[in-house]
C-alpha cells in the first residue's frame, strides 16, 4: 500500500521535470482583458498566440508569441512579435533566451538574454539586444487628452534599482 520507496541517489540534484516531455504547447488567439471601475483603467491583450518545440527533451526550445497589449482608457497599444530560442538550466538555475527576434509596432529587436541565479533573492540580468528604430511618442497618449490634469514628473526608483544585478 502507498507509493513506492524514493530511491534515488542522496544528494541527487536533478529535478522533476527532467523527466518530463511534452510534444510543444500551441495556444492561439487568446484574449484577457482586465477594467477597474474605481480607477477607470482598461487594458486589453489580445490575439495572443504561442507556439512553442518539445519541452523537457533537454537543449534549446524554439519559442514563437504574438499579441496585441492596449491601454484601452488612454488610447495607446503595442503589437508584439517573437520568435527565440529558449534554454532552461535547472542545475544552473537559470534561464535565456538566444537568437531573439522580436517586432514591437515598427521596430526590430534581435540579441540575447540571459536570468542567472534564479534560486537566489534577486536573479541577475544580462542582455545584448539591438534595436533599429524607436519612435516612443506613439505610446503616448493622444493630444488633448490630459488637458486640466496636473503633469508630475516619473521619478526613477533608485533605491529600488541599486540592489539588482543588471
Amino acid at each position: 500500500s502507498g507509493s513506492a520507496p524514493d530511491r534515488s541517489p542522496a544528494g541527487d540534484t536533478t529535478s522533476p521535470f527532467d523527466s518530463q516531455y511534452v510534444a510543444g504547447l500551441d495556444i492561439t488567439d487568446a484574449s484577457i482583458e482586465y477594467r477597474d471601475e474605481q480607477t477607470g483603467d482598461h487594458y486589453r491583450l489580445s490575439g495572443f498566440t504561442l507556439q512553442t518545440g518539445a519541452l523537457g527533451a533537454g537543449g534549446a526550445v524554439p519559442v514563437e508569441v504574438s499579441m496585441r497589449l492596449e491601454d484601452v482608457s488612454a488610447g495607446t497599444g503595442v503589437a508584439l512579435a517573437l520568435s527565440a530560442d529558449a534554454h532552461f538550466d535547472a542545475s544552473a538555475a537559470s534561464f535565456s533566451l538566444a537568437d531573439v527576434d522580436m517586432r514591437l509596432d515598427d521596430s526590430q529587436v534581435t540579441g540575447e538574454l540571459t536570468l542567472a541565479s534564479l534560486d537566489a533573492g534577486l536573479p541577475s540580468l544580462r542582455f545584448d539586444f539591438n534595436v533599429d528604430q524607436v519612435d516612443l511618442d506613439r505610446y503616448l497618449a493622444p493630444a488633448g487628452d490630459s488637458e486640466g490634469e496636473d503633469e508630475q514628473a516619473v521619478l526613477i526608483p533608485q533605491d529600488e534599482l541599486a540592489g539588482l544585478d543588471i
